[in-house]
């Protein structure tokens, strides 16, 4: 059996602040401290890893499995002045995310999130004012797709844009 031990670290969950027409100052504000790493994978071929929100791991096919905890990306969604009067629609701004190093690339799609309360991932996720207004934690996952040969050993990298408008 040939296996490879591929690193993938540093998948970033971009933060977007975004504002609606309502009192002044009003907002909905995005920071994300925290970014998607998924660390070492052992490859024996092709596989999906699935990364899910609370960080654990599913290995859908092949044999990709992680030789330690990932870490999901967390954004936080909160109010940035006066309180919100509607609720807020945190989505991502695409479906899928392709991670690079050098011109190696792996595919990340099936993004999705959840928070304390939610009861299943989903790539939609809707709150209330009164959630936003005390701040909400949001925990991010993804499925990767491997290749097998196609990935080198190194540090793979790109952004996920999370967007929050008031709806």
């Amino acid at each position: 059996m040939n296996t490879k031990n591929v690193t993938l670290i540093a998948v970033s969950a971009l933060a977007l602040s975004t504002s609606f027409a309502g009192p002044v100052f009003s907002q909905v504000i995005i920071s994300c401290p925290q970014r998607l790493t998924i660390g070492n994978i052992i490859l024996c071929s092709t596989g999906r890893l699935v990364i899910n929100p609370d960080g654990t791991t599913t290995s859908m096919t092949g044999c990709a499995h992680v030789t330690n905890t990932p870490t999901p990306a967390q954004c936080v969604v909160q109010t940035g002045g006066m309180p919100v009067a509607s609720n807020v629609r945190v989505d991502f701004a695409a479906s899928s995310v392709t991670i690079t190093k050098a011109g190696d690339t792996i595919l990340i799609d099936r993004l999705r999130m959840t928070y304390t309360g939610a009861t299943t991932p989903a790539t939609a996720i809707t709150l209330t004012p009164a959630q936003v207004s005390g701040g909400v934690t949001v925990n991010i996952g993804g499925r990767l797709n491997m290749s097998g040969t196609a990935q080198t050993l190194g540090v793979y990298s790109s952004n996920i844009t999370v967007q929050a408008n008031t709806i």
